[in-house]
């Protein structure tokens, strides 16, 4: 498999969750699908947001580097490490407005 085959597959996948999250929007916090952290299990308003802006952003950073491998050749174990890379910045940026946002409450 080659790392733009693999970029594909997973922004399909985030895709998919985000067209399943649109059709049929779980309204309260979940605790087996969805962005689930302490914070945004707290209330119904960090729930949405906190959904919204994981499927924004990383269905955003993913088709970044899917460009990115339809240019230069990146392997697999590369993507994979953008992937985390991204994510784990990500889950940061997630979990500082959720604070800030309950902080400000």
């Amino acid at each position: 498999m080659s790392g733009l085959t693999s970029s594909i597959a997973i922004l399909v996948l985030l895709l998919l969750f985000c067209v399943a999250y649109i059709v049929n929007p779980i309204k309260a916090p979940s605790n087996y699908i969805g962005y689930r952290t302490k914070l945004s299990r707290s209330s119904n308003g960090n729930w949405q947001l906190s959904q919204k802006l994981f499927y924004c952003l990383s269905i955003s950073c993913q088709s970044i580097l899917v460009i990115a491998n339809a240019f230069i050749d990146i392997s697999v174990s590369t993507n994979s490490l953008i992937l985390l890379g991204y994510m784990f910045i990500i889950f940061v940026m997630i979990q500082s407005i959720l604070y800030n946002r309950s902080k400000t409450r």
